[in-house]
């Protein structure tokens, strides 16, 4: 449904961005510690829109704003740690998890329009 599309965007396509950052770590010879935390990340992304896109439900729209403000906290936790250069990208990420927010609140304002009906 148009309602699911901008927040199932942005939180798939940076999930997407997760599964590369995987593969240039590894790239790179990035440490497992690494690989296993973008790894989880990209898991976790993926399930949460599998739910959304599958269920349509306001529980998985919920866990979708949950999981974005969650890690917005710990990206400006992390922007205060890192330099000028990977501050950036950490903003690239906190914009991204905004849209997906205002995506997911403004699916669940119209959530009447895409709610799954029983049967008839």
């Amino acid at each position: 449904h148009r309602r699911l599309v901008l927040p199932l965007a942005f939180t798939g396509g940076h999930g997407v961005w997760f599964l590369i950052g995987v593969v240039m770590t590894l790239a790179i010879g990035g440490g497992v510690h690494a690989v296993i935390e973008v790894g989880v990340e990209t898991l976790v992304v993926a399930a949460i829109v599998a739910w959304v896109y599958a269920s349509r439900s306001s529980p998985s729209l919920l866990v979708l704003i949950a999981y974005e403000a969650v890690s917005i906290v710990i990206n400006v936790v992390t922007f205060t740690e890192v330099d000028g250069a990977l501050q950036g990208v950490i903003a690239v990420h906190v914009g991204l998890r905004l849209v997906a927010i205002v995506g997911a609140v403004v699916a669940l304002a119209h959530r009447t329009e895409f709610a799954p009906t029983g049967p008839s």
